[in-house]
């Protein structure tokens, strides 16, 4: 607008009277341009303080959050860690079970046949007859026993 006030003042013809007219109107062009852009200043410095609080603000919460992120890691870390120590004890305790399954189905299997054999020789000596003889046909066993 200031520019195109002075072209058209330029146009005119200008007269030796006309001078400090000329100038009233371009001080007073000044003077309401230097008016915004001093508001406009304003208007930005304030800007600029509300952004460098908010980058200062994010900068902070940046730091935090890349620290809360080492530590999740570093837990991170000692909990798989503690995982795979679990699983490998895990894995023992699953072995040692069966073993001790075993163990203890064998056991069973061998007390189970010990009983068989202690009632077969009981009822062999409880029903001997005159010849001294018994035959047994326990659990598909065919004993002949003789006793003296």
């Amino acid at each position: 607008m200031f520019i195109k006030n002075i072209k058209t003042l330029k146009d005119t013809s200008l007269t030796a009277q006309q001078p400090p007219l000329f100038v009233s109107v371009v001080t007073y062009e000044l003077s309401g341009n230097n008016a915004e852009l001093y508001s406009r200043i304003q208007e930005l410095e304030t800007q600029n303080a509300n952004l460098t609080r908010d980058n200062k603000n994010l900068a902070d919460q940046l730091c935090n959050l890349t620290q809360a992120y080492n530590v999740s890691e570093s837990n991170n870390k000692d909990l798989s860690a503690g995982v795979q120590e679990l699983n490998k004890l895990n894995l023992e305790l699953e072995t040692q079970k069966k073993n001790l399954t075993q163990k203890i189905q064998d056991m069973t299997t061998n007390s189970n046949e010990l009983n068989v054999s202690r009632a077969q020789w009981s009822i062999a000596s409880y029903c001997l007859g005159n010849t001294g003889m018994f035959r047994s046909y326990i659990l598909g066993h065919n004993y002949n026993m003789f006793l003296l």
